[in-house]
């Protein structure tokens, strides 16, 4: 089960980028299994998990070469996808959209992983910037969204006499004018002392 020597490849960073790249994913099978949970091997499978997981970051971060004519130009260099890059963020985008738990997901990504010949780490990372992207897009158009009612509503005024006595109104509308502010909003300030 447990590649020791390529354990020690990886601390001497010279391990081979796919072999690191099978291990984790029989790593991440063993460890999505909920029956090895209470294996004593367990424990050990994550913390292999983690250093190929860090490796494999550090190879993404700084690839080394530039990619072939027969390889797909994406951050994946040096490896053939089965899946075009198209093809995977438009999967990873449904998962986002879906609103999966994150022990599916996990499922989703293993096995989008296994068919896209790349690591469910690699597109845990897409994914995470795919889904960041999504809400900054959502908050945008949210808030675009309560602008435009804003400048909408910001020419309609009430009449406050309908909500005070037209005395107290009177005086309100003297009040603002002197202020240059809107009487409804002298009058949303004077709300609070009137109902006490």
């Amino acid at each position: 089960m447990f590649n020791n020597d390529l354990i020690l490849a990886i601390e001497a960073k010279k391990a081979n980028s796919q072999n690191v790249e099978e291990y984790l994913i029989s790593l991440e099978n063993f460890l999505s299994d909920g029956r090895n949970i209470i294996k004593p091997e367990y424990y050990k499978a994550k913390q292999h998990k983690q250093l190929c997981e860090d490796f494999l970051d550090k190879q993404v971060d700084e690839p080394i070469g530039e990619p072939s004519a027969s390889e797909p130009s994406s951050r994946y260099l040096g490896r053939n996808l089965r899946l075009p890059m198209e093809e995977i963020e438009r999967r990873l985008l449904t998962y986002a959209e879906d609103g999966y738990t994150d022990a599916q997901l996990e499922g989703l990504l293993i096995a989008l992983s296994k068919e896209a010949n790349c690591t469910s780490f690699e597109l845990k990372n897409l994914y995470n910037a795919i889904k960041l992207q999504e809400e900054r897009e959502e908050f945008i158009s949210t808030t675009k969204q309560e602008v435009d009612e804003i400048i909408r509503l910001k020419g309609r005024t009430i009449d406050i006499r309908e909500f005070v006595p037209s005395v107290l109104a009177d005086e309100i509308i003297k009040f603002s004018d002197c202020l240059k502010v809107r009487p409804e909003s002298c009058l949303t300030a004077l709300l609070p002392a009137l109902t006490t």
